[in-house]
């Protein structure tokens, strides 16, 4: 199934009921680059791939985000999941 549309300007969401643009540096090289690419983009591309099916898939910007660090620092799958939980950027 096709993923859930993002809520608002800011598809990351509530963590806590905090959202991590105010927890985040802005000053960070992945935050500036997230506020660069255009995920919308992404969104229609992979979304093709989604039926209207079974149970929502995952975030289009957290699948790219993640494959994104996989590739750029060379890590497993798992790691870059393990990586992902401990630290934010």
């Amino acid at each position: 199934m096709k993923p859930r549309k993002s809520a608002g300007e800011d598809p990351q969401g509530v963590l806590s009921k905090t959202e991590l643009r105010y927890l985040a540096d802005e000053r960070h090289p992945l935050v500036k680059l997230a506020g660069e690419v255009d995920w919308s983009s992404f969104e229609a591309s992979f979304g093709q791939a989604y039926s209207d099916a079974g149970q929502p898939g995952i975030a289009t910007r957290w699948m790219v985000a993640l494959r994104y660090l996989k590739f750029t620092l060379d890590l497993s799958d798992e790691l870059v999941v393990q990586g992902w939980t401990e630290n934010t950027y």
